[in-house]
């Protein structure tokens, strides 16, 4: 019996952790993540027009740590688990301070044939469906001017959760449910998406629901998204709709995004987004829409140093606490991945 072993040093937060990947008897056990750190500047933070300049988790991904395994069971079948959680590179403080592993933790099966079968905390379909599948060209950027619609529009995890994918032909189907906690039989989470993949393009659809409160008997928030890519030569074009509405709060959102993707040359890679939301909030109307260019430089496969710019309008509901009407951001970063 063999056991091969690789060391990958890793430089976190100025913390050097020693990953080891381990394979035998058809085992494997992989650490990876994403070291992202940069300077944001934002105009117009509060009602004195005073700007803001810190340093932060990635504009373009948040900073994670993560741990891979599987075993083969036979030959069409495995064990799978992966458990990540995000970390502040700036203090290197963990993501949450109430859980350790905040961002993924589950456990299951997975065969070619069958699907695969997974039980724990897991990305909610949208949010997966937008970042995951690349719908959206920033891949639902970490800060919150580049991706504003996550959390107010769809929850983009959900603990105990089951979730089922199988892959038939181009096709790439999911669907999920969350383990009810309380006595109500009408308060599960369920979502599902259908993503048709061709040669070098793609398209399809996610869908949530989910009841907010228990103490509401109809009162529920759904959310659903459609949209696609379609890559030529170095080029590539991202459109996508998204759609909230919630009962509870009395609240509706559409959001219109399109954007690109642009191979400059093997080195640099550009990105853009246009965003444009229009929400009802209690019966008050309020519009949203922001711009993002995005210029990356591949130092390495691993290794990206990046800037970004956006600029932000808003109106009526959606004017925030600051009172002013527009903000300009600047984001300068870089991103390790291991």
């Amino acid at each position: 019996m063999s056991l091969k072993i690789k060391q990958y040093p890793v430089l976190l937060a100025g913390t050097v952790l020693s990953s080891t990947l381990f394979a035998q008897a058809g085992s494997s056990l992989s650490v990876y993540g994403i070291a992202d750190v940069g300077v944001r500047y934002t105009s117009n933070t509060d009602a004195a027009d005073d700007s803001s300049t810190k340093l932060a988790n990635g504009s373009r991904t948040a900073t994670r740590l993560g741990f891979r395994g599987s075993e083969a069971l036979s030959t069409d079948l495995q064990a799978i688990f992966t458990m990540e959680m995000g970390i502040d590179p700036t203090t290197g403080a963990a993501g949450d301070g109430t859980r350790h592993f905040n961002r993924l933790t589950f456990v299951g099966l997975k065969s070619n044939t069958l699907g695969q079968l997974t039980i724990g905390r897991q990305y909610g379909m949208i949010h997966e469906f937008l970042g995951f599948n690349g719908i959206d060209p920033l891949d639902v950027a970490n800060h919150p001017e580049w991706s504003y619609y996550v959390g107010s529009q769809y929850t983009p995890r959900y603990d105990s959760s089951i979730r089922y994918t199988h892959k038939i032909g181009g096709f790439v189907v999911s669907a999920m449910g969350v383990i009810d906690t309380s006595k109500s039989k009408t308060s599960y989470p369920l979502g599902a998406t259908l993503v048709y993949k061709g040669t070098n393009w793609q398209f399809g659809g996610a869908y949530m629901q989910e009841k907010p409160s228990i103490e509401t008997s109809d009162a529920k928030r759904k959310s659903y998204s459609v949209g696609g890519t379609y890559q030529f030569d170095a080029f590539k074009l991202h459109g996508f709709y998204l759609e909230h509405k919630n009962n509870v709060t009395d609240r509706k959102d559409k959001t219109y995004a399109a954007g690109f993707g642009y191979d400059l040359s093997p080195s640099v890679k550009l990105l853009g987004e246009v965003l444009h939301t229009k929400s009802d909030l209690a019966n008050v109307d309020g519009k949203r829409t922001a711009g993002i260019l995005t210029a990356e430089y591949y130092l390495s496969k691993r290794t990206q140093p990046y800037v970004g710019v956006d600029y932000t309008k808003f109106s009526d509901a959606l004017i925030p606490a600051s009172g002013e009407d527009s903000r300009v951001g600047l984001a300068i970063g870089l991103r390790h991945r291991f």
